[in-house]
């Protein structure tokens, strides 16, 4: 094995070890911070507020963070942040009314921004070096701890230990993450990541030479819908499965594991296959087609197997949406941080509008009307995007 070789592997060995245990913290909180909502009884309303708040921070955070990532150590402001959130999330299940806890999920959220946009940032940078067959690991590692690892073990240990010892353990997962970070993540950004078109000048100027590319338009469009979706079914999920489908909390998990390992299986195992030329732009209608079912099958009269088989089918379309989108746009000559930044946006902008616009309508339609307004969106899109193709 020679030394690229080697250190491609260490690469990876480091950096998915670091995106596991993100994406497990991730999962556990988001667990955690609705069962914490339904303790506290608030409304579906309330509860969409309380997610919509972390991840409006997060878009609010994330071009800043793309410009200090440019201008300071991704490593130290990746510790830093990590430590921040190690202290408030051990007292965040003792703060006495749920609008306090919305202001702590905001600080969360600004924080999360950095996490967010040095990892992408990196990963999106060196794909060209791992082989695009790669595209989805980092993804799919990520998302194996957001919808899969992390809420189980959060499910567990709001069962087993209690809400504060639970998030006790998630302060010292920040810890560790923060340590762990300091190994993995370079003291500077190279000069390949800060690449850009010679000709920019300003920060609009290169945002509009980003938009220059259709596949940066299309790529940011359905990732953003994407977000948005993937948003509404994870915060929901478990509320459809104990108020509609009369599971029990610790069984309720399941849907959002069920999505989220059809998910991961998509990105990890068929990059290969769905990138190949002559099959990307059919497989890419493929998943979308896949949402779009998932999305009917929700609209429907609740069913244990319809939702279970809408899980399954939401979790392949959002793997194959987000391969093709990330692939197409990995290898284009552009300002990488810049790139990222942008895009973290846009699904964190996705995912706060889903979350709020499901609880919105969820207390006025039921969540068959929601996810029937989400059908329809998506209908939307797919049409202004073929009629834009042809």
């Amino acid at each position: 094995m020679d030394s690229d070789s080697q250190g491609i592997r260490r690469f990876l060995i480091g950096f998915m070890s670091l995106t596991l245990l993100s994406g497990i913290t991730i999962g556990m909180n988001k667990v955690m911070g609705t069962l914490l909502g339904l303790h506290l009884g608030l409304s579906n309303l309330e509860l969409g507020f309380l997610s919509s708040t972390e991840t409006a921070a997060v878009a609010l955070g994330t071009l800043p963070a793309g410009y200090l990532l440019t201008h300071s150590s991704p490593r130290t402001l990746y510790v830093m942040v990590c430590l921040v959130l190690a202290a408030l999330y051990l007292f965040l299940p003792h703060l006495p009314h749920w609008h306090f806890l919305i202001i702590a999920m905001f600080i969360v959220g600004l924080c999360i921004s950095l996490r967010i946009v040095s990892m992408n940032t990196l990963f999106l940078t060196r794909l060209p070096e791992l082989g695009h067959a790669r595209a989805g690991w980092y993804r799919g590692t990520l998302t194996f701890g957001i919808q899969f690892s992390g809420p189980v073990c959060g499910n567990y240990l709001v069962a087993n230990l209690g809400i504060v010892e639970a998030f006790l353990i998630s302060s010292v997962l920040f810890v560790s993450l923060a340590l762990l970070g300091w190994k993995v993540l370079p003291p500077q950004l190279t000069h390949q990541v800060l690449v850009q078109r010679p000709q920019t000048s300003s920060r609009l100027d290169e945002m509009r030479y980003l938009l220059s590319f259709r596949e940066v338009r299309t790529s940011y469009v359905f990732e953003c819908a994407a977000s948005m979706t993937m948003a509404s079914v994870s915060v929901f999920s478990i509320v459809i499965a104990v108020q509609s489908l009369g599971w029990s909390k610790a069984h309720a998990v399941w849907l959002l594991a069920i999505q989220g390992m059809c998910y991961i299986v998509t990105v990890i195992f068929f990059g290969k296959h769905v990138l190949k030329d002559r099959l990307r732009n059919r497989v890419y209608t493929a998943g979308h087609a896949l949402i779009v079912t998932a999305l009917v099958l929700m609209a429907c009269p609740p069913h244990d197997i319809r939702f279970i088989l809408a899980s399954a089918c939401m979790g392949m379309g959002l793997g194959i949406n987000y391969l093709v989108n990330i692939h197409r746009i990995s290898g284009l000559p552009v300002n990488k941080a810049q790139l990222s930044a942008n895009l973290t946006l846009l699904t964190m902008t996705g995912s706060g509008l889903g979350a709020l616009m499901t609880g919105f309508f969820s207390d006025r339609l039921g969540f068959q009307g929601a996810f029937l307004v989400l059908f329809l969106i998506w209908l939307v899109l797919l049409f202004t995007w073929r009629q834009d193709r042809s």
